[in-house]
């Protein structure tokens, strides 16, 4: 396990995948944990203090304007500038994160009913790539998510393509049954 406190780069994360670290951090993006004081999201909020374990696998950030959200440690969040990203919402079968997360299948508000809603709190729920079966996860609607530019699937000519196809495959074949070329994805590997 990466037991550091320092933000890392690609080759590293793709090392450390796994291990529960989340410390990725690109020029345009960064995961929870990375962020840092004074740092502006792509939708205009800026955190204010070092964030925070919330429970369960999810970071705690506090914001100028008062407001607080709990994401999940293994999103990417995109920072502020000209960068690729999408709200959770909006987000497509295949799309690729910059974390390598592949999305299953089409993302859905929460209900006021599901027991997994909490009051003042919009989220989407999202699942992606991750284990045998995926990961079904909640997100704040309101934060972008970092996509990597590359589309689905990616090439295994690059570091970053081969580590998502890898990932990918790891899923069952009932999981992955939404993603577009999936034929294609054994004999590209």
């Amino acid at each position: 396990m990466y037991l550091g406190t320092k933000p890392y780069g690609l080759e590293d994360y793709i090392r450390h995948h796994g291990d529960g670290s989340n410390m990725y951090r690109g020029e345009t993006f960064g995961q929870p944990r990375t962020l840092h004081n004074g740092d502006v999201l792509a939708n205009g909020l800026v955190v204010i203090e070092k964030p925070y374990e919330a429970g369960n696998g999810g970071v705690g950030l506090n914001f100028t304007d008062g407001s607080r959200r709990r994401v999940p440690a293994r999103i990417p969040l995109l920072l502020k500038g000209e960068a690729y990203g999408k709200l959770p919402i909006d987000l497509a079968v295949g799309d690729i994160f910059e974390t390598g997360c592949v999305v299953l299948e089409t993302p859905g508000k929460l209900d006021v009913d599901d027991p997994r809603y909490e009051q003042h709190e919009s989220e989407v729920g999202i699942t992606i790539t991750g284990g045998f079966s995926g990961h079904s996860i909640r997100v704040p609607s309101d934060l972008v998510i970092a996509l990597h530019p590359e589309a689905y699937p990616p090439s295994s000519d690059t570091a970053f393509g081969a580590f998502v196809l890898a990932n990918t495959l790891k899923v069952n074949e009932g999981t992955r049954h939404n993603l577009p070329k999936l034929g294609q994805l054994a004999l590209e590997v």
